[in-house]
């Protein structure tokens, strides 16, 4: 009972593992109370649950481990994360970081499998000396504007009051947007397209 009452108090996500290999459970245990996240037996009381490829679809926010080659239609209109078989702390911080705001997180790879080839040609091939049609909110120009002045993500977590995921989640966000490959060039698109005021 006593585990019950702390995932309904806790404030990190509660993350349910429906994992068989038991190692790699463990493994992924210790990784999520790395990241904040508490680790619940029962399901009923997980925010999100981490399954693994070929598993059964759950009817709640999901992390789904090596989940390439999945179609859209196996989640419904549910928030779900594809992520690799053995996600960085980085890459599961950044797919419940996304579901706990309802959203999907589908690596860049897979959006031609998703979407058709002819989707991924038109998102990896766009000219970036075309006119910018790119539409950017407010959160977003704040970030391009930390980045362009050198800033970490722990520069725009502290900047816009928000958690270091959050802010890891707003730069690859931006660099999809942009098609960039890097911090970097994300900064250089910025400037050569006058997205941020110098």
């Amino acid at each position: 009972m006593r585990g019950i009452v702390a995932a309904r108090q806790y404030k990190g996500p509660t993350v349910g593992l429906n994992v068989a290999d038991a190692t790699r459970r463990g493994q992924l245990n210790d990784q999520l109370s790395r990241l904040g996240a508490l680790v619940v037996s029962a399901p009923a009381y997980a925010d999100i649950m981490i399954i693994e490829r070929g598993e059964d679809r759950l009817d709640q926010p999901t992390v789904v481990l090596g989940g390439d080659g999945m179609a859209m239609s196996d989640h419904g209109d549910l928030a779900f994360a594809i992520v690799r078989r053995e996600p960085s702390d980085d890459e599961l911080g950044l797919a419940l970081n996304a579901l706990r705001q309802g959203m999907c997180l589908i690596p860049r790879q897979l959006i031609g499998d998703l979407f058709g080839r002819a989707g991924e040609a038109a998102l990896c091939n766009q000219d970036e000396d075309e006119p910018d049609d790119v539409r950017l909110s407010g959160r977003e120009r704040q970030v391009l504007a930390i980045l362009v002045d050198g800033g970490s993500n722990k520069d725009i977590a502290r900047s816009l009051d928000v958690s270091i995921h959050t802010a890891k989640f707003h730069v690859a966000s931006l660099r999809d947007k942009l098609h960039a490959r890097g911090r970097a060039e994300l900064v250089a698109i910025a400037l050569r397209r006058g997205l941020v005021a110098l």
